[in-house]
């Protein structure tokens, strides 16, 4: 026999349970691939992908890409991230992006951005652009090193050489993965 007030109290106890599981999925559910977030072949005209990317994913695997120097990016709240070098065809410079995620929270991101920028902002070619959120590089030590951030991600990265080329393909790198970054889910 059919109780409509039996059924009434059960779908209500049941409710806050599937919305509590349905927040719990989204909160740690995972985008895909960091590896789509990078610039393929030529996505930066002149820079070919080299066969040398690393991803880890997740905190346990984050020593694959800072050669056992994990434990900063763990506390920092780091859960996964991808590596890939590139070359460029004329210049032979190598270039390095690194993405990092911050599980769902911004505020994470944001941080290890301003942590990475207050490295270099004290340096005379210092300079802030607009890509993602925040977007900065300098020149120091004969590389350039680029940091931005957007949505749960943080990216830098780093060329070999000063060069008004390999610092405009910095600029160019930042852009082209916060340009993913903003576009993706």
């Amino acid at each position: 026999m059919f109780r409509p007030r039996a059924y009434r109290t059960l779908r209500l106890a049941v409710l806050p349970l599937v919305a509590l599981a349905a927040a719990v999925l989204i909160a740690y559910a995972q985008p895909g691939d960091l590896s789509t977030l990078l610039p393929g072949n030529n996505g930066v005209a002149g820079w070919a992908m080299l066969n040398a990317d690393t991803a880890a994913g997740k905190p346990d695997e984050l020593y694959k890409i800072y050669n056992g120097d994990d434990g900063r990016w763990k506390t920092a709240g780091v859960t996964r991230a991808y590596q890939r070098y590139y070359k460029n065809g004329k210049s032979n410079k190598v270039c390095r992006v690194i993405i990092n995620q911050t599980g769902t929270a911004w505020q994470k991101a944001k941080a290890l951005y301003a942590a990475e920028k207050d490295k270099i902002d004290g340096l005379n070619t210092y300079r802030t652009y607009q890509a993602g959120k925040e977007a900065c590089l300098a020149t120091a030590n004969g590389s350039t090193t680029g940091h931005c951030w957007s949505k749960y991600y943080y990216f830098s990265v780093q060329i070999n050489g000063t060069t008004d080329a390999e610092t405009g393909a910095c600029k160019q790198f930042l852009t082209a993965v916060a340009n993913k970054v903003n576009q993706s889910g």
